[in-house]
């Protein structure tokens, strides 16, 4: 079994990611290990790592849900060299905007919380780092 293609919202790879976002947020992610995890969602921590190689992968798997939404941040507004600037548009794409963050709340929260592993995200993965500046 291809351990991607199972992804819906019952799956175990979906709970581990459900479960890891909870205990990231309320312990830490640095103070949360890979079998409380995995006691957690059920599983072994062998099979936890049928579906996650590490505990950074999950975090990064986490954070990549914020951009899984679409377009976000500035992209939203109108450009403002395009001529003149067109409020109703910018109220629209700041409405859109709103959406994504407060949909994505316990994310955004998550790092928040956990500034440290962002940053070694940012640092394991320069690319992705360089997209954000």
């Amino acid at each position: 079994m291809d351990h991607t293609e199972a992804a819906g919202p019952g799956s175990t790879r979906e709970r581990i990611l459900e479960v890891a976002l909870d205990l990231f947020t309320e312990q830490g992610f640095d103070k949360t290990s890979l079998r409380q995890v995995s006691e957690r969602v059920g599983v072994t921590k062998a099979a936890l790592y049928y579906y996650f190689p590490s505990k950074e992968q999950i975090f990064s798997e986490l954070v990549q849900r914020v951009h899984s939404v679409g377009n976000h941040g500035l992209d939203m507004l109108p450009p403002i060299e395009d001529g003149p600037f067109d409020l109703a548009a910018a109220a629209v794409g700041m409405e859109k905007f709103v959406d994504q963050i407060l949909a994505q709340r316990r994310v955004f929260l998550l790092m928040e919380r956990n500034r440290a592993a962002l940053d070694a995200l940012s640092r394991a993965d320069p690319g992705h780092h360089a997209e954000h500046k």
